[in-house]
């Protein structure tokens, strides 16, 4: 039996395949150019899909690692602890809780007083943030530290900044990319259960910028901010510096927060 007949209208052979039998020379040929076409389609999509991801960023999470962290306790316009840098400056280090959760109601009734907590930490551009561990004692009184650390916002004036509201938790080290709109659902639960929001924007010279968005009386704005998690805002306000790092406070009036198209 053969796998070739003849054509009766051109007298050339009529190929077609048998499975138990030789493929013909000319299918053959049609087959092997055929997928090296979708090869080469396959590796081109991966390509682009890999270029086109956000940028996942060099933030890291020691998950499992517990830290203790000595300070003072400030919730307004925190929730930070602020820690004695090793310069005799004060790093502020900002304190969230366990999971999609905040750290304010449980640092509340600590509140200008000196602590250590115990937690996990999370880098990124020289933010620092400890994940409260979710045990009791993971807040204990301590009374041998110097009652100087502490810090007093400084006004640096208004500001009118364009950039995207983030979770701060995610952004810098649980989660890779912790931004977009890929992230906005996992973002606004985050906000949502307490997480501070964070203003992520770009500096003239390309640097990041982080502002912990805050109203006038420094309180969280976490309800205000929800439609807003995720997309690229125009926002005003006062900026304030406190301490060292790059992290810095934003306070906002609610109407003064513009959705970009």
């Amino acid at each position: 039996m053969t796998s070739e007949n003849q054509d009766a209208a051109t007298g050339r052979p009529d190929e077609f395949y048998v499975g138990y039998l030789s493929m013909p020379r000319g299918l053959g040929v049609i087959v092997r150019i055929v997928s090296i076409c979708l090869l080469v389609i396959v590796v081109v999509m991966q390509v682009v899909l890999a270029v086109s991801q956000n940028d996942p960023g060099d933030g890291v999470y020691e998950f499992g690692i517990a830290t203790e962290l000595s300070g003072r306790v400030m919730v307004r316009p925190g929730p930070f602890l602020l820690v004695a840098a090793e310069d005799g400056g004060i790093e502020p280090v900002l304190v969230v809780g366990a999971m999609k959760t905040g750290a304010l109601a449980r640092l509340n009734e600590y509140d200008g007083q000196l602590v250590r907590l115990t937690g996990s930490l999370i880098f990124r551009d020289g933010v620092t943030i400890l994940e409260l561990a979710a045990n009791d004692d993971a807040i204990t009184a301590e009374q041998e530290l110097s009652p100087a650390i502490g810090a007093t916002p400084r006004s640096v004036g208004l500001v009118t900044l364009r950039g995207e509201v983030i979770d701060p938790k995610c952004y810098f080290g649980t989660m890779k990319p912790g931004h977009g709109k890929v992230h906005k659902a996992c973002a606004t639960l985050c906000i949502r259960g307490g997480v501070p929001p964070v203003l992520w924007s770009v500096a003239a010279d390309g640097s990041p910028r982080y502002h912990l968005i805050v109203s006038g009386q420094d309180r969280p704005m976490n309800g205000q901010v929800l439609e807003y998690v995720g997309e690229i805002i125009d926002i005003e306000g006062e900026e304030l510096s406190l301490g060292q790092g790059p992290l810095r406070i934003l306070r906002v009036d609610h109407s003064a927060i513009e959705l970009r198209p």
